[in-house]
């Protein structure tokens, strides 16, 4: 790992998750989230690098994030979020705000 190059600070959130890709529906729970990404807990392995969206419900609000699996190790996957615009950041926003007031 290069010393240089920072990892986004992560946050603890204990969330219900779900990722729709084309390999169908995984149901799971956020573990942490970051500006940059999410690690879950999901019912099943999920593919590498598989995309798709994943959503969840922060204070009867529904936040949806384009994302990529970037690294799998059994139930656990790394999400990278892809953001495309200003609603893709503010969801980001949305669960980090969340996890900082849980």
């Amino acid at each position: 790992m290069n010393p240089f190059v920072s990892r986004s600070p992560r946050f603890g959130l204990d969330l219900p998750i779900r990722f729709f890709s084309e390999d169908g529906l995984a149901i799971g729970r956020c573990v942490d989230v970051s500006e940059s990404g999410l690690l879950g807990d999901f019912d099943s392995p999920l593919n590498i690098w598989t995309t798709g969206e994943v959503t969840a419900s922060v204070a009867e609000e529904i936040v949806s994030i384009k994302a990529r699996v970037v690294r799998v190790d059994g139930n656990q996957a790394g999400l990278s979020f892809h953001i495309e615009d200003a609603a893709g950041r503010l969801a980001i926003l949305r669960l980090i705000q969340f996890a900082l007031e849980a």
